[in-house]
């Protein structure tokens, strides 16, 4: 991720767990275990997009501030 973004860690009971930031500015994502754990597209499947996008949020916490 190139841009200033956060990431807002909700837990599996959807309270938040971790913020993290690059500094004052950014754009913030939410990383939402309950729904990416339960996403489910319409045949029963997980989806395959929005597992990469939580993923890639995951891995992209090692390379930001906490901000919490």
């Amino acid at each position: 991720m190139l841009k200033k973004e956060v990431i807002v860690e909700l837990d599996e009971s959807g309270l938040i767990s971790g913020i993290y930031c690059p500094d004052e500015t950014y754009v913030v994502n939410v990383l939402d275990y309950r729904d990416w754990h339960n996403n489910l597209d319409d045949s029963g499947f997980k989806d395959a997009n929005m597992d990469k996008y939580y993923s890639d949020l995951e891995k992209e916490i090692e390379n930001l501030k906490d901000c919490y």
